[in-house]
This record gives structure tokens, C-alpha cells and sequence, in this order.
């Protein structure tokens, strides 16, 4: 009788299995973007809506302003960067990021934007001052850790003449320019003791 030889089953037996992919977690990336929209966007964005409709108050800027913040990086940024980071591989044939990227991303930018939040409102405070600080510096991290994935993929195409790499290029561009954008707020509010970003920033 013929006996059935079967393969070695895991690492330990020998085998070279390939290496688990990375959990997805693009359910994080929208369940982040949609929570700082909701709760934070759409609160002070509708606070200040009553407020000019009824006149019931006084808008202030650095209330506008935090909700620009959160709506344009806290939902925006981090709803597009969780698709790309999803999509781009299926789409390119690309390696997937690893779980330490998808982390830097989902962490410094959500979670930057939401110390932007309560940093800026608490400036004339120096703990208000250090979470603005600190929300700039996670938020560059994020949108770096994304450019230093998305770039060499696109390095390897060598061609942008296709809509999807140009996209993609530009978007990365946009994203590191509003990062940079961000940091410089940041470094405005905790060196100064009042919420209200100058309009050159």
C-alpha cells in the first residue's frame, strides 16, 4: 500500500509559511474618522450655526477654527488615508503596509486632531499648550509614516501619466503640506497663551 506523504504543517516543523497579513483595519480608520466628525465636528460646527443664526453669541475664531481642524484632518485625512492604505495594494499589486504604519497613520493623525481639540481651547493653560505641541508632532508622524510607504510604491510604477499615480502622488502632497500646515499651528499655540491661531497660519 501506498503511503500518503504530507508537508511539515507550520514554522516549527520546517515549512517556510508565508508571514500573516496585516490585520485590516480599515474599520478602525473609518470608525475614528466618523466619531471625530460626529462628536466633535458636527457639535462645534452646529454650535456655531446657532449661534450666528439666532445671535445668541459671540462666534469665535478659534472656535471656527477647531472645526475646520477636525472636519479637514480629523474626518477627512484620516477616512482617505485608511481607504488608500486599504485599496492601494489590491489595486497596485503592492505589498500591504505593515501593522506598525497603519498604526502610526490611524494614531497620529486621529489622534492628533483630537488633542488639537482640547489643546487649543485650554492655550491660556500650559497643559493646553503641550497637548497643541504634541497633537502637531502626531499628526506629521502620521502623515509621514503614510508618504514613506505610498512614495516608494509609486517610485516603483515610474510613471504618474496614469490618473490613479498622479492622484495618489498629489494627494500624498497634500497631505504632507496640511501636516506641516498643522505642526506650525501647533508650534504657535504652545508658545502662546490664547486660543486663536493668526490668519497667516
Amino acid at each position: 500500500m501506498a503511503q500518503i506523504q504530507t508537508a511539515p504543517c507550520c514554522n516549527a516543523c520546517g515549512s517556510d509559511a508565508p508571514p500573516a497579513p496585516p490585520r485590516n483595519l480599515l474599520p478602525s480608520f473609518v470608525f475614528t474618522a466618523l466619531t471625530l466628525a460626529i462628536t466633535l465636528g458636527v457639535s462645534t460646527g452646529g454650535w456655531a450655526i446657532w449661534q450666528m443664526a439666532f445671535a445668541t453669541g459671540t462666534v469665535l475664531p478659534s472656535h471656527l477654527q477647531l472645526h475646520a481642524h477636525i472636519q479637514l484632518l480629523g474626518f477627512a485625512g484620516v477616512f482617505i488615508l485608511g481607504v488608500a492604505l486599504h485599496a492601494l495594494p489590491r489595486i497596485l499589486g503592492a505589498v500591504p503596509p505593515s501593522r506598525r504604519v497603519l498604526f502610526t497613520v490611524l494614531v497620529g493623525v486621529g489622534g492628533g486632531a483630537l488633542l488639537r481639540a482640547f489643546g487649543q481651547p485650554l492655550a491660556p493653560w500650559a497643559a493646553g499648550r503641550f497637548l497643541s505641541l504634541l497633537s502637531g508632532a502626531l499628526e506629521l508622524a502620521g502623515v509621514l509614516a503614510f508618504a514613506a510607504w505610498a512614495l516608494p510604491i509609486l517610485a516603483v510604477r515610474r510613471s504618474f501619466g496614469d490618473p490613479l499615480s498622479l492622484h495618489v502622488l498629489l494627494g500624498t502632497v497634500w497631505a504632507a503640506l496640511a501636516a506641516v500646515l498643522s505642526g506650525a499651528q501647533s508650534l504657535f499655540l504652545a508658545g502662546h497663551a490664547e486660543p486663536e491661531i493668526p490668519g497667516g497660519l
